[in-house]
Parts: structure tokens; C-alpha cells; sequence
């Protein structure tokens, strides 16, 4: 088993084996996804603490600032997303909605305000409409 996928495994098993976003449980689409990529930051590759359980659609989302988490852990929409395709009004649903938590520890927050910065450069993840 290589690094990577011992991180990814203690993250689903710390989230319960679901996706924190929608509720998914198949093993098959869901990802120990890093909240800072990998490349970013070395010396917490393996930290589970920054790791979330996703579903792959939900992954690529965080990963390409379509989404982020507010400090209480509720979805933060990026305004680059239309309402008007069919992924788009299904993520808008999910606008200020806490992820799916439950008693597992939450993610670190440092991880969590890096990505927000990183998306917030870009124009994205702000949580609101335009």
C-alpha cells in the first residue's frame, strides 16, 4: 500500500466512510482527499487533519474551488458556479449547509482557512451569489 492511500484510508475511516458533503457510503467513490495538496504542503501530507471523506464529484469540486467549508464547517458555494446547470443547482442546494460531521473530529481548521485563501485569490469560493 503506498502513502497515499494510507492517508486516504484513515480519512474515510475517521469520517465513517462518507462523504461529509452528500452522504454517500460506496467505498468505490470515495476519496481521503487532502484539503492542501499535496504538493503544497510536505510536512502534513499525512496529517488526517487535513483530509476530508468526498465523494469523487464532490472531491473535484473542493479541489477546483467550486466549494470550500466556512470556519463552522458549512459549504461555501464559489460564485463561479451557474445555478443553472444541473451540478450547479444541485451544489447551490447545499449553500450554508453544515458537512456531515457527526461525532468524528472535525478537519483542521488552518487547513481549511489555506484553502479558502488559495480559492479567494482565484475569484472563487465566496459563498453567495452574484
Amino acid at each position: 500500500m503506498c502513502i497515499r492511500d494510507r492517508f486516504s484510508d484513515r480519512v474515510k475511516v475517521r469520517y465513517g466512510n462518507m462523504c461529509l458533503v452528500c452522504g454517500i457510503s460506496e467505498t468505490e467513490l470515495l476519496i481521503g482527499a487532502h484539503i492542501v495538496r499535496w504538493a503544497d504542503d510536505k510536512s502534513n501530507r499525512l496529517n488526517p487533519a487535513n483530509g476530508l471523506c468526498l465523494c469523487s464529484l464532490h472531491d473535484r469540486a473542493f479541489e477546483h474551488g467550486l466549494f470550500t467549508l466556512d470556519r463552522k464547517l458549512r459549504i461555501c458555494v464559489s460564485n463561479d458556479v451557474s445555478s443553472d446547470s444541473v451540478f450547479g443547482k444541485q451544489l447551490w442546494k447545499l449553500q450554508g449547509k453544515l458537512i456531515r460531521l457527526g461525532t468524528a473530529q472535525p478537519p483542521g481548521e488552518r487547513f481549511l482557512a489555506e484553502h479558502r485563501k488559495r480559492w479567494s485569490r482565484n475569484g472563487a469560493a465566496k459563498g453567495r451569489r452574484g
